[in-house]
Formats: structure tokens, C-alpha cells, sequence
């Protein structure tokens, strides 16, 4: 229960600031380093669904792609 409203406080502390792909990120992290469970913690505590918890999981697992400097493409100006 105190892991599930400390997860609950971050997200209520970030989720006005980041959009959805960062919050989807940011979700599969604090998942992932729960453990087993932690995909179910997070989206109870969130209120997101295991689905895009799963789909940001994946996402960090998938290698980074970078534009031809090496720059990221959402970081080019």
C-alpha cells in the first residue's frame, strides 16, 4: 500500500507536465524496477492500463534510434 500512494504521488506530480509518451515511459520504468507485480502496482496506483505499461516496457527495450550526428530526432533543431 505505501509503495502504491508514493507511485500514486508521482504521477499526480507529473502528470500535468509531461506528455503521453514520456508519461508512458516514465510508467514502464517505475514498473520495471518493481519486479514481478510491478506492471499491476503501477496501473493501479496511475490509473493506467497494463497495455500501454506493457507498451512502454517495450518501448524501453527497443533500441534508441538516432539521426545521422548522432542527435536524437525529436532533440534536432
Amino acid at each position: 500500500m505505501e509503495q502504491e500512494l508514493a507511485i500514486e504521488a508521482k504521477y499526480q506530480a507529473l502528470c500535468g507536465r509531461l506528455d503521453e509518451a514520456t508519461l508512458r515511459l516514465w510508467a514502464a520504468t517505475e514498473a520495471r524496477s518493481l519486479g514481478r507485480g510491478g506492471v499491476t502496482l503501477v496501473a493501479k496506483a496511475t490509473g493506467l492500463s497494463r497495455t500501454t505499461i506493457h507498451a512502454g516496457l517495450s518501448e524501453l527495450n527497443a533500441p534508441v534510434s538516432t539521426g545521422e550526428q548522432g542527435v536524437q530526432p525529436e532533440r534536432e533543431r
